[in-house]
Formats: structure tokens, sequence, C-alpha cells
């Protein structure tokens, strides 16, 4: 029976993808998988979003409703508008030099929150 070769497994020629990645390695190439897709990092789309957040919020006066409520309550902001500002603040940010697309865009905002 193991007269011949061809009974014997072949070798795994690429080893190396069965040793698991470091956490560094891995967050490495996830930054690079993200740079050549366009997407701007994660940090970015966070403080977007917040900054977004709260443009919307001095728009609407948010702090003159609680003086004169004196609660939040009531309180009401338009969730487009805080989407179409945080979309503005990451097609801003640079990804290798170039502006992050508009698809780009709307695509890591609604990862972000969670609406994909």
């Amino acid at each position: 029976m193991f007269d011949r070769i061809e009974a014997f497994p072949k070798p795994d020629d690429n080893f190396a993808k069965h040793i698991p990645l470091s956490p560094a390695e891995r967050k490495r190439v996830e930054r690079a998988n993200r740079r050549k897709a366009g997407l701007p990092d994660p940090r970015v789309v966070d403080a977007a979003v917040a900054t977004a957040m709260a443009e919307a919020l001095h728009a609407a006066d948010f702090r003159g409703h609680c003086v004169r409520r004196g609660s939040v309550a009531g309180m009401t902001l338009d969730v487009e508008d805080v989407m179409r500002r945080a979309i503005a603040h990451v097609r801003a940010a640079k990804v290798q030099d170039g502006q992050v697309s508009r698809a780009a865009a709307h695509q890591v905002i609604a990862q972000r929150l969670r609406l994909v």
C-alpha cells in the first residue's frame, strides 16, 4: 500500500497560510484592504458621525430647547440632516490623497450606524 509515492499526502506548498496573523499584522492587512477599497479609517467615520450630530444639535438650538423646557423631552432631530452632514465630513477625508467616493461614504456611515 505505501510502496508508491502517490499513497502519501502531498505537502502543503503554502504552509504560512495556516499560521494565524498577529493582531498588529491583521490590522495592517485590514488597513491596506480599506485603502485599496477607498474606504476611510473607522476613527474618521466615528469623528464624522459625532461632528454631524453636534452640528445638527446646534442647528436645532438644542441648548435653547433644554433651557426653555428644562429637559430634552420633545426635542427632535432630522436624521436625514445628520446623515448628510456625516457623509459630507467623510467625503472631505482623504484616502491615499484622494477624496472618499459618495458610495463609499454612504457605505461606511450606514455600516457604522448599523443600518445595513
